[in-house]
């Protein structure tokens, strides 16, 4: 299968002068897009400070269904869209309608009235979070979602899908 890549900093994102938050060292994002249904996420976030939230969001046009780590959401037409959190492991999935600020900051024809949270809990100081979004028909039945973890050299986490392998590594210097 065809593997695209893309890796972010966010770090200044996450710090701002003007709301006097400067204790967050390190945020940084990993996307891979396995063609044609998978999309894994792997996050990088740290704070200073314990007790700061660490988070993964997934806007949804409707409000998914959430078993333990997976979470199912179907269209209005049936098809699927299947999220599965393999980090942090004592993670909280819920999904919870959108903030929507009153009619004026709604952009028109805005779809997406549902999110996905995850949460590590705890306020632990460093977190990785680890998730797979996968696209389906109707009827379909989400993919065996298999954590992986690298035995040697620069430590990489990932998911397995349908055989192949996505890894990323767990830190990112330079961002």
């Amino acid at each position: 299968q065809e593997l695209t890549y893309a890796c972010g900093a966010a770090t200044g994102l996450n710090n701002s002068d003007y709301e006097g938050i400067s204790d967050r060292p390190h945020a940084s994002r990993s996307i891979g897009w396995l063609q044609p249904d998978y999309i894994i996420v792997y996050d990088r976030a740290s704070s200073m400070k314990a007790g700061r939230f660490k988070r993964f969001w997934l806007q949804t046009p409707t409000k998914a269904v959430v078993t333990g780590k997976q979470a199912t959401m179907t269209t209005e037409k049936g098809q699927k869209l299947f999220a599965t959190t393999l980090l942090p492991q004592d993670a909280v999935v819920t999904s919870e309608p959108v903030d929507t600020y009153g009619d004026e900051n709604t952009a028109e024809e805005e779809q997406m009235r549902y999110r996905l949270r995850v949460e590590a809990p705890g306020g632990q100081q460093n977190v990785r979070l680890l998730n797979g979004v996968q696209g389906a028909n109707a009827g379909a039945t989400p993919s065996e979602a298999v954590r992986g973890h690298s035995n040697g050299g620069p430590e990489h986490a990932g998911r397995g899908v349908n055989g192949d392998a996505v890894g990323f590594p767990v830190a990112r210097e330079g961002l």
